[in-house]
């Protein structure tokens, strides 16, 4: 007689743990995802308003600079001018311009402008006085107005030497940024003005002598 019955003598029961898991459709967002997106766009707002706050308190302070200056008396501009020079020194010096550097800054800027100021009305007097020594017959010499001689000549290059040694403002201390944009203009335009001139004088002085040795 045969039996339907089969052994299960060495078989496992144990079924197989499922670890599939159905991916996620959508993710929920949650407060703080919420917080970093409207941090992200107010961020670069903040910033510019930062920025724009430094601009403007830096403004302030180098126009109070710049206000110092134009109601200093001679010994504060002296002891203004000595403590930029310097650069360094006591507390006490440095505490006389402040310790913000745009306050300086605005000192510094001011100082530039009035030596441009200054530079115009230097360089214009000593060229226009200026006066060339000339051999004469006697063996003696004659003082000739630098108008009289042309741009290119000895005597002209001389007098340019001449200022560049003695006369020329001294700027020693004060920013090359703010000396570019506030004193060197006003210096190149004097400088300008008086080789303009000195071409003109010297085309004048020739066409009065030509007209001399053809009248006569």
């Amino acid at each position: 007689m045969s039996s339907s019955f089969q052994s299960t003598a060495g078989q496992s029961f144990r079924t197989p743990v499922d670890t599939f898991v159905a991916p996620v459709s959508a993710v929920r967002k949650s407060g703080l995802m919420d917080l970093a997106e409207t941090l992200a766009d107010i961020n670069p707002a903040l910033q510019n308003f930062i920025q724009v706050k430094a601009k403007q308190n830096a403004e302030q302070k180098i126009a109070e600079g710049q206000q110092f200056i134009l109601q200093a008396d001679d010994e504060e501009l002296k002891n203004a001018m000595k403590i930029i020079n310097e650069r360094e020194g006591s507390r006490a010096r440095k505490d006389f311009l402040g310790n913000n550097k745009f306050f300086q800054i605005g000192a510094e800027r001011q100082i530039a402008i009035n030596l441009g100021n200054a530079a115009e009305l230097n360089t214009e007097k000593f060229f226009k006085n200026y006066l060339v020594e000339v051999p004469n017959k006697s063996g003696g010499v004659d003082y000739v107005p630098l108008s009289d001689f042309d741009v290119n000549s000895a005597a002209f290059d001389n007098a340019l030497s001449e200022f560049n040694r003695t006369s020329l403002i001294n700027t020693k201390g004060i920013r090359p940024e703010i000396l570019n944009q506030f004193f060197l203009p006003k210096q190149n335009a004097a400088f300008k003005k008086v080789f303009d001139r000195q071409i003109s004088n010297s085309a004048d002085k020739n066409i009065a002598k030509y007209s001399s040795i053809i009248s006569s």
